[in-house]
Order: C-alpha cells, then sequence, then structure tokens
C-alpha cells in the first residue's frame, strides 16, 4: 500500500507543495543499496530535504517510519527535525494507526547513546539506570573531586577555578577519543623516561616531558572524578559516546539495532568526534546509512570534533563491491549572490585541499542579486564601534528591517562591554546570546567579584576591581598603600619604606609568587589595615568592603542562588540600577541569578567554587554552558559567532577583523605544551594531524617547529571555516569591520587577512570599503593610551552627586519639618513624573492595606456555578475571591464525571471537554461504585432514559450586566407546543438524594439557550431530574428568571 503513496518526483512535489531542485530530488531519492553523503551548503535546504527524504522512503519505497532514525546535535535541531518529519508525513493523508505505522526516530547522537546504554549496559557493567548530569552539574561534581582529593599537586595550579576546567577539557578528550586515564600515563612516563628533568638534548623532549608530568597529575583528577560519578550513580555526555562506542563493537547489540532500523539519516556528520563515529560505523556500518553536512562549517574541533570524520565517511560505511555516492546541494536559498561571492572568497583556501576538492564544491545562490558587502576600516576600536551603532540606529529609524534580524557576531566576547555601552547610550534594544557575554556586563562582573574574593582571599584582581570600581572610587596612592600592607602581612619581601610609593611596584609584589599560597592577598590587608597613612575616605571605604566580604563569607554555607542573592544586595546593586538609567542592568542581573540557579538546581549542595569554575570555563574556554537560542525579542541579538552556527538574520556585523583577534593567530591546543590535550598519537583522528615521531628518543626540535607550523596552520584553517560560518549567516546585508588600535596595544594591529581579502574581492567586483584608515606613521602613540594618560582616577561620578544633595535634603526635611521645601530643580526633570505616580502606587497599596474592608473584583469570567454561590451567600464568595483556598478532593465529584461521561456515551453524543470544564463537578451523595451502578441503572429505566436529546453538554457564554458568565447545558430536548411551535427544556441531571437545587441555575441555562440559538425566552423551559428519586420537577417559562432579573442580582439589587 505504502508503495504507491508517492508515485514519483513530480507528486513528492505536489505533495509537499515544493518545488525541489534537481541537485535537492537527487538526494531526497537516492537508493537504498549504498551509503550516500549529503555536502549541504549553509541555507541549502538540508531539513526541509531531510523531510522530504523520508516522506520518499514511507511513501515510495514503503520503508515504515518507525524503522527510520535520524539523529543530529543540539535538541533544537533535533525537534526541528522531527516537527519537520511529522507535519510532512501527514501530508500522505495516512491515518497511522490504522497502517500500522509508528514514528520516526529523531535524537540527538547523546540521547541515541543514552538509550543504548540504557537498554545493554549491562553488558559492560554498566548500570542501566544512570541519571544524565548537565554540564553545570559536572563542574559541581569535578570541584567536589578536587577539593577531597588526597593525593599531592605539586604542579598544576592548585585555584580550583583554573583547575576544574583544565581537568574537565583532559576528561572529555580521553572519553572522545576512547583513551583511558592509565593508557595516557603509560605514554607520558615513557615521555618522561626519555628526559631526567630537562637534561635532554633535545627542547621538545624536555617540554613534552615537564608537560605530561602535569597531565599525570591531571590524570588522576580524571580518575577521582570518575569515582564520584560512579558513587553518584551518574554519567555525563562524555560517559555516553564512550560507553555507546564500547557496546557498538559488540555484535548483539549491532544486531538489536538492525532489527530495528533499516534506514538512518545522520546530521551535522562534519561535527561528529571519534567517539560518535566509531559508535555509527559499529552499528550502521553496512546499511545504506546517509550523512548530511559541510565540511566548511567544521568549526568545532576544539571541543572534540575529529577531523575528516565527513570526508572519510563513505570510506568507513562501505558496503563491499557497492561504491557509495556523494552529492552536493549547492544552491542556498538564505544568502544574495554577494554574500556567498565574499564567503566563498574567504573560504577559497580550505577548498584548495585535495581531500576536499573531491567533495565539496562553492555555494551558488538561488537569489536574485541585491545583497551588500561593506567593509571598514577604522583607526581605534572605539570608531569601530560608534560606527556599527551609527548604522544600527539608521536601521531602527528607517523601519524596515526589524532589529530582531540584525545580529552582531563576534570572534571574542572581549569588546561586548563597549557595544552594550554603545547600544545602551543609542537606547538601541538588544539581547546578549550566551553566558559569555554577560559574564563581561558592569554589574554581573562586580557580583562575581564578590563571590570570587568570598571564595579565595588571594582573588586579587577581582578584590582590585571592587576597589577601583564607582562604589568605592580607590585612588591610586591609597591602592599602594593597600598593596604595601599586604605584603607586610605575607612578610613575602623587605625593604624600606618609602614616602611615595609606587602603585605599580607596590601592585606588582602584592600579587608575587606562582603558588596560591605564595600570593599576598589585597583582602586580608582589608581587614587589617595597619597604621600606614591612607586617605580618612580610603580608610572607611577598606573597613566598609571588608565588611561587605566578611558578612557574606559567613553565609557562603547558603544554597548558591541564596548566596548570589546576597551578594546582589551586599553590593546595593539592586537599589543603584533601579535607581539609575542603565538599560537592560537588570535584566542582565536576573539573567545571571537564573544562570546560577540552573547551575545549582541539580545538585543542593554544589559549591562556590564549582560555580565559579564554570564561569570561567565559559569566559575564558568558551566552553560552559552549551547551547543559547535567541529570543524572538525586538531587539539587536549579540553573540560569538560560534554561537551562531544555523541560525540567520537579514543584516549581519562582524566587528573586530583585526590581525590577532580575528583570525586569533593562535593553532590548535598543542599536547607537547598543553596538559589537558590528549597527545596526537593517541587520538582517534591522527592520521589527518601532525605527529611526531613514534618512539619519544626519534624526537628532534626541528620536527617539533614542522609539527608546531602545522597545527598552527590547521587552528588557522578553523578560523577561516569560522569567517565562513558568520558570512553565511547574513541573507541580505553584510557588514565587517576592523582597527588599527586596540584599546592596549603599543603597536598597531591593523585590517586581519580576512578584512584585506574581502576588501580586495570588493575591488575586485568594482566596489570599495566604505571607509579604509591609513596606517598609523611609525612610531605612533596608540589614542586609547593617550585618553588613559589624561584620564582622572579616581573621578566621581556626577550622578552620585545630586543623589547625595537630594538624600541630605530628606535628611533635613525629616529632622526639621518646618523648612522650606527641597529644590527639586535639583532632581533630573525626566523622573518627577515617574517617581509622583511610584509614590501614588505605594500610597494607595498602603491604604488599601490597612483598610478595614476589602473590596474584590469579579473576575472576568464565571461559572454559572459561581453565579449560584453569589446569589446564596454573598459574604463567603467574596471571602474566596479575596483568599482562594484549596478545594479538598472529592470523591462525588469524581463519580459525577463518571456519571456523566456514561450518559453521552448512552445517547451517542460524546463530546471533548477542557479538563476545567468536566461535567459532574457539582455532584454529591454519590462515593462508590456500587452507588454509581444504581444511578446508571435508574437513569437507563427512567423518564430520559430512551428519549433522544436535541443536545447535551452544550457549552454556552453570555454577558449579563458586563460579566461574561459561562457554563455548560447537561441536556436539551425539544418539544412540540399546541400550537405546532417547537420549544425546548433545558434539563440538568442531579444524583442528589434531595430535590433542593435552585432555579437559578435553570433560569441562566433558559436565558443562554434562548439567545445563542435566536428562541424566545418564552419557549423554552426548564427541569431538574433527581435520578435518584425518579422524579422531575419542571418550572415553566414565567417561572424563571428574565434577563434583567438576573442582571439586578448580579448587580446585588431586588431582582423583583
Amino acid at each position: 500500500m505504502t508503495a504507491a503513496l508517492v508515485r514519483d518526483e513530480q507528486h513528492l512535489s505536489e505533495i509537499l507543495d515544493r518545488q525541489f531542485s534537481r541537485a535537492q530530488l537527487d538526494a531526497i531519492t537516492l537508493g537504498l543499496d549504498a551509503p550516500s553523503s549529503i555536502i549541504a551548503g549553509a541555507g541549502s535546504g538540508k531539513t526541509t530535504v531531510m523531510a522530504a527524504r523520508v516522506v520518499w522512503l514511507v511513501g515510495h519505497l514503503g520503508i515504515p517510519p518507525e524503522r527510520i532514525l535520524g539523529l543530529t546535535f543540539t535538541n533544537k535541531a533535533a525537534a526541528e527535525l522531527g516537527q519537520r518529519i511529522r507535519a510532512s508525513l501527514e501530508l500522505l493523508g495516512v491515518d497511522h494507526a490504522e497502517a500500522g505505522w509508528g514514528e520516526v526516530t529523531a535524537s540527538t547522537y547523546h540521547a541515541f547513546a543514552g538509550t543504548l546504554i540504557a537498554e545493554h549496559g549491562l553488558r559492560l557493567g554498566v548500570e542501566p539506570d544512570l541519571r544524565v548530569v548537565t554540564d553545570a552539574s559536572r563542574f559541581q561534581r569535578f570541584a567536589r573531586a578536587i577539593e577531597s582529593y588526597e593525593g599531592s599537586l605539586d604542579l598544576v595550579t592548585t585555584y580550583i577555578p583554573r583547575l576544574v576546567p583544565d581537568a574537565m577539557k583532559l576528561d572529555s578528550e580521553l572519553s572522545e577519543h576512547l583513551v583511558t586515564p592509565a593508557a595516557l600515563r603509560a605514554y607520558d612516563e615513557a615521555v618522561m623516561a626519555c628526559d631526567d628533568w630537562g637534561q635532554s638534548g633535545h627542547k621538545v623532549v624536555a617540554l613534552a616531558a615537564a608537560t605530561a608530568r602535569k597531565r599525570s597529575e591531571l590524570s588522576r583528577l580524571v580518575d577521582a572524578y570518575r569515582a564520584a560519578k560512579l558513587a553518584d550513580g551518574v554519567m555525563d555526555f562524555s560517559d555516553q559516546m564512550a560507553w555507546g562506542a564500547e557496546l557498538a563493537r559488540l555484535q548483539a547489540v549491532r544486531d538489536s539495532m538492525l532489527e530495528k532500523y533499516d534506514v538512518v539519516l545522520l546530521d551535522e556528520y562534519q561535527d561528529t568526534s571519534v567517539a560518535q563515529r566509531d559508535l555509527l560505523v559499529g552499528l550502521f556500518a553496512g546499511l545504506p546509512v546517509t550523512a548530511v553536512g559541510d565540511p566548511a562549517q567544521g568549526i568545532y574541533g576544539w571541543r572534540g570534533a575529529a577531523t575528516g570524520n565527513l570526508e572519510d565517511f563513505l570510506d568507513d560505511f562501505a558496503i563491499e563491491g557497492v561504491p557509495g555516492r556523494r552529492l552536493t546541494l549547492r544552491q542556498t536559498y538564505r544568502c544574495r549572490p554577494e554574500i556567498i561571492g565574499a564567503a566563498n572568497h574567504i573560504i577559497s583556501a580550505f577548498y584548495e585541499d585535495a581531500r576536499i576538492t573531491k567533495s565539496v564544491e562553492p555555494l551558488v545562490s538561488g537569489k536574485e542579486p541585491g545583497g551588500r558587502v561593506e567593509v571598514a576600516l577604522h583607526s581605534t576600536v572605539s570608531q569601530e564601534i560608534s560606527a556599527m551603532v551609527r548604522q544600527i540606529e539608521q536601521i531602527r529609524d528607517e523601519g524596515v528591517v526589524p532589529l530582531r534580524s540584525v545580529a552582531i557576531l563576534v570572534r571574542v566576547a572581549a569588546e561586548n562591554g563597549e557595544i552594550v555601552k554603545a547600544l545602551r547610550d543609542s537606547h538601541i534594544p538588544f539581547e546578549i546570546v550566551g553566558l559569555q557575554g554577560l559574564l563581561a556586563q558592569p554589574e554581573v562582573r562586580d557580583v562575581v567579584s564578590l563571590l570570587e574574593v568570598v571564595d579565595d582571599v588571594t582573588a586579587n584582581p577581582a578584590t582590585l576591581r571592587l576597589l577601583t570600581g564607582p562604589r568605592w572610587n580607590i585612588g591610586p596612592r591609597d591602592l599602594a598603600l593597600l598593596g604595601r600592607r599586604a605584603s607586610q602581612l605575607s612578610r613575602s619581601v623587605s625593604r624600606d619604606d618609602e614616602s611615595e610609593p609606587s602603585l605599580a611596584a607596590d601592585l606588582a609584589h602584592a600579587v608575587e609568587g606562582t603558588d596560591p599560597t605564595e600570593i599576598v592577598a589585597l583582602a586580608d590587608a582589608l581587614e587589617d589595615l595597619g597604621d600606614l597613612p591612607y586617605s580618612d575616605a580610603a580608610r572607611a571605604r577598606f573597613a566598609e568592603l571588608s565588611g561587605i566580604i566578611t558578612s557574606v563569607r559567613r553565609h557562603s554555607s547558603e544554597p548558591l542562588i541564596d548566596l548570589a542573592r546576597r551578594a546582589v544586595r551586599m553590593l546595593d546593586l539592586d537599589i543603584e540600577l533601579e535607581a539609575g538609567d542603565v538599560e537592560g542592568a537588570g535584566d542582565n542581573l536576573a539573567l545571571f541569578l537564573d544562570a546560577v540557579a540552573t547551575y545549582s538546581e541539580s545538585d543542593r549542595y554544589a559549591s562556590l567554587a564549582g560555580l565559579l569554575s564554570y564561569f570561567n570555563a565559559e569566559e575564558v574556554y568558551n566552553q560552559g554552558m552549551e547551547v543559547f537560542t535567541p529570543s524572538e525579542a525586538e531587539s539587536v541579538k549579540l553573540l560569538t559567532i560560534h554561537r551562531a552556527k544555523g541560525l540567520e538574520w537579514n543584516t549581519v556585523f562582524v566587528p573586530f577583523m583585526s590581525a590577532t583577534v580575528f583570525p586569533t593567530g593562535q593553532g590548535r591546543a598543542n599536547w607537547i605544551t598543553t596538559a589537558s590535550a590528549v597527545p596526537t598519537a593517541l587520538r582517534g583522528d591522527r592520521s589527518s594531524l601532525p605527529q611526531l615521531a613514534d618512539r619519544p628518543e626519534d624526537w628532534t626540535d626541528d620536527s617539533r617547529n614542522v609539527h608546531d607550523a602545522r597545527n598552527k596552520e590547521l587552528g588557522h584553517m578553523e578560523e577561516r571555516r569560522l569567517a565562513y560560518v558568520a558570512y553565511t549567516r547574513a541573507e541580505e546585508r553584510l557588514v565587517l569591520s576592523g582597527h588599527w588600535w586596540g584599546r592596549t596595544q603599543i603597536k598597531p594591529r591593523g585590517p586581519s587577512e580576512f578584512l584585506i581579502a574581502t576588501r580586495q574581492w570588493l575591488i575586485d567586483n568594482g566596489a570599495d570599503a566604505t571607509v579604509w584608515a591609513p596606517q598609523p606613521a611609525p612610531g605612533a602613540t596608540n589614542p586609547h593610551l593617550d585618553t588613559v594618560q589624561r584620564s582622572d582616577w579616581p573621578t566621581a561620578p556626577p550622578v552620585l552627586a545630586r543623589r547625595q544633595a537630594l538624600a541630605s535634603a530628606v535628611r533635613d526635611t525629616l529632622e526639621r519639618p518646618d523648612r522650606p521645601a527641597y529644590d527639586v530643580a535639583l532632581l533630573p526633570v525626566d523622573r518627577l513624573d515617574e517617581l509622583c505616580a511610584d509614590v501614588d502606587l505605594l500610597l494607595a497599596e498602603a491604604d488599601a492595606m490597612a483598610a478595614q474592608q476589602r473590596v474584590v473584583t469579579l473576575p472576568g469570567s464565571v461559572s454559572t456555578t459561581s453565579m449560584l454561590g453569589l446569589a446564596d451567600d454573598e459574604a463567603s464568595f467574596a471571602r474566596e475571591l479575596a483568599r482562594p483556598m484549596p478545594r479538598r478532593p472529592s470523591p462525588a465529584a469524581r463519580f459525577g464525571t463518571r456519571f456523566h461521561a456514561w450518559v453521552e456515551a448512552h445517547y451517542g453524543q460524546q463530546v471533548l471537554l477542557d479538563p476545567a470544564e468536566l461535567p459532574g463537578q457539582g455532584d454529591v451523595d454519590l462515593n462508590s461504585d456500587a452507588e454509581l451502578d444504581e444511578v446508571i441503572k435508574l437513569f437507563s429505566e427512567g423518564e430520559y432514559g430512551q428519549r433522544d436529546p436535541f443536545a447535551i453538554e452544550a457549552p454556552f457564554s453570555i454577558v449579563l450586566a458586563g460579566q461574561q458568565v459561562i457554563g455548560r447545558i447537561d441536556a436539551v430536548f425539544a418539544t412540540t407546543a399546541e400550537d405546532g411551535r417547537t420549544r425546548f427544556e433545558v434539563v440538568d441531571w442531579k444524583t442528589n438524594k434531595k430535590p433542593t437545587a435552585d432555579p437559578l441555575q435553570l433560569s441562566i441555562y433558559r436565558l443562554a439557550w434562548a439567545e445563542l440559538n435566536g428562541v424566545a425566552p418564552e419557549d423554552v423551559t426548564g427541569a431538574f431530574y433527581y435520578v435518584r428519586l425518579g422524579r422531575t420537577v419542571r418550572y415553566e417559562a414565567d417561572q424563571l428568571l428574565d434577563r434583567a432579573a438576573l442582571e439586578a442580582l448580579l448587580r446585588g439589587s431586588d431582582p423583583a
């Protein structure tokens, strides 16, 4: 049957109402006799093609949906893929249950591995019910494992916020490349054996041995962390993939997967790791697997993605004697031709690689020309930011492109604070996507700094930030004295007193030493200032900050979210941001507190050190929180290029394309000098990476230079792919910019090679840069440094002077009420109306709280039952509105609902109801199955048992005296009057043992049915049918209240 559902390609296009390109149709209709790889460029309709392929497989080839597996990386992508597939299959017009179809499995790679472990984990001795922990929980558990580690740590840092990310990175790499800590130590021991603590003849051996010693210590921490996981009965994402790859080697596991799936679709395959590749090959090699991806968008090598997985796919999944197929979707439906042209130019060096050339073709645009690519080089980074914000202002003022369709993509977030400041000054709404950008905001940075000092007394940079910030505003002379006092307390230096201390010298001495136990702590000096000649103001401010640190530290055992809120309050940030005019700052603090809550929600004992490690990993390594999705708010989106993968905007700004910024000029992590990196010889993708000789004895410095150069080339190529991803996020307009002078550079940076290349591409196409600042003259000074040298420090914020004047006036007025009123001219005029409105609201609230009576208003809509309650006891009804209380569960209501459901089924007119509208909630005296059976029997034998109702459970909504009244009528029966007119009777079933129902209910029902059906009210009567009593109590039309009477009752007047 299913083979005929989709006859051919044309029929498929008609069903899906979409015209596919020839290349898309080729990919959709691939046969099932060989593995296939589809190179799908940016904006080429990849997800649409995958969903259409499933429709083809099901409708044309007859593959049941449940026999198809689709895997991708993120939950968002898996949900989107699953939704697209389900929506597309619905267009086939087949009842899935009737056809015996199940659901297509659309999952993430990690979730699929988790399912595999749940089903087969016991084959490896792994408990199937292990709980998967989040990345946030990994930081918590790793921090606790390190804090409780009893071994020696002589070579690695013992500062937990730095140590945790290093150990976590090593743990992840070991899992991704299926290397045990013991195997790593064995390799490192062989390296160390070739060097006697730096006595080797080659520097490379000495460097590698020194790194190996540190790595061995880190590997012991990995062991401790893994033991902690086992003890807690949890696993993380790395475990899922490593154990999944081990299970894939077992024939029984492979057989079970082959019994479940006939077709496998793999999305974003260029980002898979070695463990993921081995898992998939082990399970599905030999099946018609289809991999979709784009090598040009492979930007996650630093996060574990293996080099060359997509290029080697057809070899890894080869079916003997059957060549695999490689197809390319090279037409983009996102970007204009001008944008694609610039992107192809920047990635052209990548396409020159022989392995890439045979599998990847440059994209072409399916849109008409009309896009814009703009390039600019500014003198300073400040000028660059100002120019970018002016362009965004113009976009806002023109009103053609919504701000939510504008993005600023940065390589690193170092300048995010300045971008945000400029956007705020121009009153442009913005959204920082990701925790990394959030941590750069000054209000958040202050809170984190206080938490860092609370956790670690030697966190001198954090202490300095607080001291020099606007709250304490300590000047250089007093800071130098504080540095000297810290040195005295540590007894680490001994020198004669200086009448005029040097700030640089004293602070340098204050932070000397590499071990935290040797570092002088400025926070210690705050607690014991000594008798140095501080200014009076500084001494008072030092004491205040010391008191705040001590107070927060005293509560460090509180839950993290409470501790973070306490830090915000102690810094008075909640008050300052509410009183000030800092756009978005309050939202930033709220987002920060949400991040803290998210981190700690899975572990009530989450430590402060673990939280700071988490923040440090996000800030320094950009690998803390996983995925953030921009909201649909009408605001400019600010995020890193890595986070922009898979997203698109009308207009994209890519600033800071300057030398050493983008590209960074750094290579991939080098295992020779980086302890957190697994040696290349142990990696699963070593064949595509630079290597040294097999034996450490054969390593030479020349070979190391070749190795490092190649490693740097790989890093640079990943930067080039990152630029390609940034360019191809833009649909209509791409704005690239750079600068000569950063904020602190002694020598100018100048444009990066990417910016130069794109400018040259513009020139070749008859255009040029909008701005191209000339190169600074030799010996020129950085204008930013000039600006800093001319600045006064500390600077008194002018807004505080006005606040202080106002506060002083308020105090004087309270002490002497007879004094003239305060001069409101000192207050910003634009704040007066706002403050007056706030005061009026506060006074009204206070009056309401003090009142002996409380006025309550009816809700927007009330049920018929509520109307009965209002009429019966207005005071009780008002109390219930003022302070609603949960109702005790009622068995009678439950049995009443079951009775009403039976009546509906009995009449054969069963309807779907919202749970809040379930009938029978008012039934009483019905408390058991036996009583329910009795009522059902009596109803069947009674007056209405054999009659056919005109309607059952008829919903209504009418307005009485401006109040909406809603409800449902149990049943309506049609009768014929003597004069031949059709009349109606509204009936309500009652299971009461006594006939006590209020006819007000029937009055409302009667009016609602009459008005909603265009019937005269006098032609509608009402009845209560007491089922247990076998009695019907009827009310003629003149015995029921009309509209006027009902409205009078609702207003509280006499209905008569």
